[in-house]
């Protein structure tokens, strides 16, 4: 509760930097980013979000490949190809590649 959470603040003021691990679903009340600061939180982990954002796109996408047969319907909603491989920084990896591989 947002009583417990702020009572483990309390107590763990100024002994050890405290950190919020918002588990998207899990137990921990979602409090705003105001009141955890405000409680004297310096850090928050957001751990699973991003996996389950990654699951329901999965499962679009097969979903369309099995209606549809082929993913073609699903790809405006997708990033391109260079779009991902630019985010993941395959240009850079490219670079360092050429600068320091042998051939």
């Amino acid at each position: 509760s947002d009583d417990d959470i702020a009572t483990v603040a309390a107590e763990l003021h100024g002994v050890a930097p405290l950190v919020f691990n918002w588990a998207e679903g899990g137990r921990t009340p979602p409090l705003s980013l105001d009141r955890i600061a405000e409680l004297g939180f310096s850090l928050v982990l957001f751990p699973i979000g991003t996996l389950l954002a990654a699951t329901a796109g999965i499962r679009t996408l097969l979903a369309t490949l099995r209606t549809d047969g082929t993913p073609a319907a699903a790809l405006p909603g997708l990033p391109t190809f260079d779009g991902f491989t630019d985010l993941i920084g395959l240009p850079e990896i490219r670079d360092l590649e050429r600068r320091f591989g042998t051939p």
